[in-house]
């Protein structure tokens, strides 16, 4: 497959993070699976998740899931845009943008 690079320089496999939650933190990973010259076309990735973070689960550390079967959605389009640091990001829903993000597992509060 040949990768197409968009005007913003976002890429086929490039990864993008939302963190969101009200009194919880929740972290949901997009892959762009292509590119257009208005935006991306992407899918929520599934989770990977270790419970065992000495609070009962509660904390759990979880990162995005690789290979065949780690797509959680449909192919959605985004539009893209800089961010002030040098990445990109694009709207999720009215509560959430996803910004670019190298997949680094990261912890989820559960405390609620």
């Amino acid at each position: 497959m040949k990768t197409k690079i968009n005007h913003h320089n976002v890429k086929v496999g490039d990864l993008f993070r939302s963190t969101w939650g009200y009194n919880t933190t929740h972290h949901d990973w997009y892959e762009v699976v292509a590119t257009t010259p208005a935006g991306v076309r992407v899918r929520e990735l599934l989770k990977n998740k270790d419970s065992d973070d000495g609070n009962n689960g509660f904390t759990p550390l979880v990162w995005p899931a690789t290979g065949d079967h780690r797509f959680a959605g449909p192919v959605k389009f985004k539009r893209v845009r800089p961010t002030y640091d040098g990445g990109y990001a694009f709207k999720v829903n009215s509560y959430s943008s996803a910004y670019s993000d190298d997949g680094t597992p990261r912890r989820e509060n559960h405390l609620d």
